[in-house]
C-alpha cells in the first residue's frame, strides 16, 4: 500500500481519483490547490503525488519546482494529470521532474497502469518519461516546421 497525494482544484476528479486509487488499495490524501499540497509535502513524505497543473493560486508547474528544491523531495515521483497538454508544456513537466504525463479526460485503467508502474519500476518510469519528453520534443519542432512552411507559403 502507497501513500499517495492527489492534488487537483476540481471536486470531480479529486474524488474519482481518490477513490480509484484507493480501491487499488493505496492510502490517498487529496489537496484542493498547489499551496496545500505543498503544505502537505513538507509535513509527509509520499510514495507518489498525482498532480493537476492548472490550479488557483500556485500551479502544478510551480509545484514541481518546489518540490525539486527540497533535499528531502527531490526524488518524490510525479505523475501530472492534466486537461493541458501541449507539447510544450509536457516539455516543462518533465524538465521540472514529472515521471509521466496523463491528459484528462482519463480512463480509470490509464491511471491505475501508470500509477502501478510508477511505484512498482521506478526505472521503468523513467525509461517512459524519457521516451514521452522525446515524444514532445519532435511534436513541438514539427509544430515549429509547420508554421514556418506556413509562412514561406504565405509570403
Amino acid at each position: 500500500m502507497a501513500k499517495i497525494l492527489v492534488v487537483d482544484d476540481e471536486p470531480d476528479v479529486r474524488a474519482v481519483v481518490e477513490e480509484t486509487l484507493k480501491l487499488a488499495g493505496h492510502d490517498v490524501v487529496t489537496a484542493v490547490d498547489g499551496e496545500d499540497a505543498l503544505a502537505k509535502i513538507e509535513r509527509r513524505r509520499y510514495d507518489l503525488v498525482v498532480l493537476d497543473i492548472m490550479m488557483p493560486k500556485l500551479d502544478g508547474y510551480a509545484v514541481l519546482q518546489r518540490i525539486r528544491a527540497m533535499p528531502s523531495r527531490v526524488d518524490m515521483p510525479v505523475v501530472v494529470l492534466t486537461a493541458k497538454h501541449d507539447p510544450d508544456g509536457v516539455m516543462r513537466e518533465f524538465e521540472y521532474g514529472a515521471v509521466d504525463h496523463i491528459a484528462k479526460p482519463f480512463h480509470v485503467a490509464e491511471l491505475e497502469r501508470t500509477v502501478e508502474r510508477v511505484l512498482n519500476a521506478p526505472e521503468a518510469a523513467e525509461r517512459h518519461r524519457n521516451s514521452v519528453a522525446t515524444d514532445a520534443q519532435v511534436y513541438s519542432s514539427m509544430a515549429g516546421l509547420f508554421a514556418e512552411a506556413q509562412q514561406s507559403s504565405q509570403h
